[in-house]
């Protein structure tokens, strides 16, 4: 009897030991993921270009540093688990959403792992943004990005970066412009941007801010 005590006392230590492993061995697996995220966010953080990335209902899940500077924000939450329709105008959502649903076809149909939008092609895009005063303006930005999924979700990381005004001006006027939402990476980078006066009269009789519409175009 005592036998069998001992044998099964000596199992359960055996088992907890083992438990203990299994334990160990999964917080240190989840301290090596984290500190590997850590180290992507570092680098994302690092990188001269500015980084969104969302998933396909258009909610936003980072913002990089650069990117909340640009916005004129300061904290990631400002953005951050909102939709990225918020800040781009219709016909920029109807572009990316277009773009992020064929870049998931392309994804099944080739079977790999990612999916450029476009096609790898640059895309022109209207961005709201908020100068110092806290005003909204615009700017003009090129975006590219590549589709992926994870888990269950579709989800886009794009980067982008502003265009100079004096670029804008030099390219206003090339026909390649006129009516083209997308251009390929070889070609010269060419946005037609344009203001949209927003202003609205209130019921107090009073006028709403103004929203300038912004063109973004991939490289």
């Amino acid at each position: 009897m005592d036998e069998e005590i001992e044998a099964k006392r000596d199992a359960n230590c055996v088992n907890s030991h083992i438990r203990g492993k299994r334990k160990q061995l999964s917080v240190d697996n989840l301290i090596s993921e984290n500190a590997e995220l850590k180290r992507q966010v570092q680098i994302l953080e690092a990188v001269p270009d500015l980084v969104v990335a969302f998933e396909f209902s258009g909610r936003i899940f980072f913002a990089s540093q650069s990117l909340l500077e640009c916005l004129g924000l300061n904290k990631p939450e400002e953005v951050e688990g909102t939709l990225l329709w918020e800040w781009i105008t219709e016909d920029s959502i109807s572009l990316l959403r277009t773009a992020f649903a064929d870049a998931l076809e392309e994804k099944v149909r080739s079977q790999g792992d990612s999916a450029p939008l476009a096609g790898g092609n640059a895309l022109l895009i209207h961005f709201y943004v908020k100068d110092e005063q806290g005003c909204d303006e615009s700017i003009l930005v090129s975006l590219k990005g590549v589709v992926h999924v994870d888990g269950d979700v579709p989800e886009c990381v794009c980067s982008i970066r502003t265009i100079p005004a004096d670029a804008q001006l030099k390219q206003m006027n090339t026909p390649i412009l006129q009516g083209v939402n997308s251009i390929s990476e070889d070609e010269n980078t060419s946005i037609n941007s344009t203001i949209q006066d927003d202003d609205e009269e209130e019921a107090d009789g009073s006028r709403s801010s103004k929203r300038a519409k912004v063109t973004i175009s991939v490289e």
